[in-house]
């Protein structure tokens, strides 16, 4: 995995990237970590991950992420991704009306989250979480950029300029290419950037403003 050091006469400033969901096992440590971990003075997360802070995501996701009555999701879609999410909602024993019922944002995390869940990726294991620990178990001061609650309103602003377009490549990239996570971490553990890169731009290439926010 790639880190970065960034520093003038005054501070040092250590940057990771890290991959928030990861399976139980996975090596990635890099070399020097241990030792950037133990002389740094503050750890600064992206977003908090901590249970106190999920009830006010929740009220988010019910004032927000759910479709006025009468539209349904699944007519928002092209018949090429309605037929692939059917089956990729049985796969993944999805309550499709419950699904039907959500804004494009939150049936795009409702979906790669099961998704992923049944292939044992899971944020317990990801880079974020241990190097979490590791700061409370070093007693380290701790601060975050986001709360869960404000990530998700940027997520859902950031599909608002092409909503069904981003839930239909999502599909298409679950359904047509099962494995791409398994690259994704590949390429993270190798410090790959150009790869990596690449296949954000790739990813965000119909909707701009998305890659902007």
């Amino acid at each position: 995995t790639s880190l970065w050091k960034v520093e003038n006469a005054d501070s040092t400033v250590y940057i990771f990237g890290s991959h928030h969901v990861l399976k139980s096992g996975t090596r990635w440590v890099p070399r020097a970590f241990d030792t950037v971990m133990d002389e740094v003075d503050e750890f600064v997360f992206e977003v908090e991950p901590t249970e106190e802070r999920m009830p006010d995501a929740q009220e988010f996701i019910d004032g927000s992420g759910y479709l006025p009555d009468g539209i349904s999701l699944r007519n928002m879609l092209n018949d090429e991704s309605r037929d692939s999410l059917r089956v990729l909602a049985r796969r993944l024993r999805i309550d499709t009306d419950e699904m039907d019922r959500q804004r494009p944002w939150l049936a795009l995390l409702t979906l790669s989250s099961a998704f992923y869940g049944q292939r044992d990726y899971s944020v317990e294991y990801g880079a974020d979480v241990r190097i979490l620990s590791y700061a409370t178990w070093l007693e380290k001061p701790v601060r975050y950029l986001e709360t869960p609650r404000q990530q998700l309103e940027y997520f859902s602003e950031a599909m608002e300029g092409a909503p069904v377009e981003g839930f239909e490549k999502i599909i298409t990239n679950l359904h047509e290419e099962p494995d791409a996570i398994i690259e994704n971490i590949r390429d993270w553990r190798e410090g790959d950037v150009e790869a990596t890169a690449m296949r954000l731009h790739a990813f965000f290439e119909h909707n701009p403003e998305a890659m902007r926010i």
